[in-house]
């Protein structure tokens, strides 16, 4: 009597469970409805459950579109279906499709899915042979027959946008004798100049006249800065100021006198550059301002839009200083 209950009851059971499973399977006579989704943001390969009726059981006649990208479908359960969020899904708008091909049945999201794009890093030129000795060369960032790349990149470079044209990416590294321009409008990379010694920077003048390169020399009355025209395509050259081992020149955004420095003793020079220009001065007519700490101390001058303050980033040094600008003295 007891073995013939349990039969009875586990085939009850049995039954209303597959009863569940029928009610659930899609019907293409009735409307696909998406009521909600959770969560309400997120990016590439995020996971996504979505609220609704009729989707059915079968994972394989759903297809979910997030953005206009096709979601990786994982399991579908009458009113709730689990995907993946596609790459490069950027409007958010999410539709989901049930039944054949040939007969589906749509449905849309009230909202849209905030879809957030992530920070990725990936080469964008050049590329490194076998034996790890390729050579400088101009070419497009990428190609089929690697002869027509790019490369040549072999020291950490100095990048700067064209305030004029932001298509246009200036470069500079150390070591090197180039100046090089980075063209985002046609992708490729071109040497301008090859005869520069150890160029460590670039700025423009506040009316994007006027290239700022800083050279790391080692006299004295060797060059430190100098300016190239941009109504002579940058093939001209005029020495602005005169000392050792300059590592980088900033222009100020607001007021626009040039601040530079020297790897000597750490100096920070300011040098007039409205005064250049309107007056004239002298390579030798700049003032030193104070020194970062000690000899031998490498660093770059990162001046804020709004000319507030400036980083000084110490590169052999590893950290970051910060200095405030005096508007009154204008330093």
């Amino acid at each position: 009597m007891i073995l013939a209950s349990l039969t009875i009851v586990f085939y009850s059971c049995q039954g209303d469970d597959n009863d569940d499973i029928t009610s659930q399977e899609f019907d293409p006579s009735r409307p696909v409805e998406v009521l909600g989704f959770t969560p309400e943001s997120g990016g590439a390969g995020q996971r996504l459950v979505i609220y609704g009726k009729n989707f059915g059981t079968d994972p394989s006649i759903v297809t979910v579109l997030i953005g206009g990208k096709e979601a990786k479908v994982i399991n579908v359960n009458g009113e709730s279906l689990y995907c993946l969020v596609p790459k490069q899904a950027f409007d958010g708008d999410i539709e989901v499709r049930v039944g054949e091909e040939e007969r589906q049945v749509k449905a849309y999201a009230t909202n849209n899915f905030d879809y957030q794009r992530k920070m990725v890093v990936s080469t964008l030129i050049g590329y490194k042979n076998d034996r790890g000795d390729e050579p400088w060369k101009d070419g497009k960032f990428k190609s089929d027959n690697q002869n027509d790349m790019a490369s040549g990149f072999w020291e950490p470079s100095f990048m700067k946008f064209d305030p004029m044209n932001p298509k246009h990416l200036w470069v500079v590294f150390d070591f090197n004798n180039g100046l090089y321009k980075i063209d985002f409008a046609d992708s490729t990379v071109v040497k301008v100049r090859s005869d520069f010694d150890r160029p460590r920077s670039i700025d423009f003048t506040n009316d994007g006249k006027y290239m700022i390169i800083a050279e790391d020399r080692g006299g004295e009355n060797d060059r430190a800065t100098y300016r190239l025209s941009r109504d002579k395509d940058w093939q001209d050259r005029e020495i602005l100021t005169r000392y050792k081992n300059c590592n980088g020149a900033s222009v100020h955004p607001v007021n626009g006198e040039l601040y530079f420095n020297s790897y000597e003793k750490g100096q920070f020079f300011r040098f007039d550059l409205n005064k250049y220009f309107e007056d004239g001065l002298g390579d030798k007519d700049y003032e030193q301002l104070f020194v970062v700490q000690d000899p031998g101390w490498e660093y770059k001058i990162f001046i804020h839009p709004t000319g507030n303050y400036a980083y000084i980033v110490v590169i052999n040094k590893h950290y970051i200083l910060r200095i405030d600008y005096n508007w009154e003295k204008e330093r």
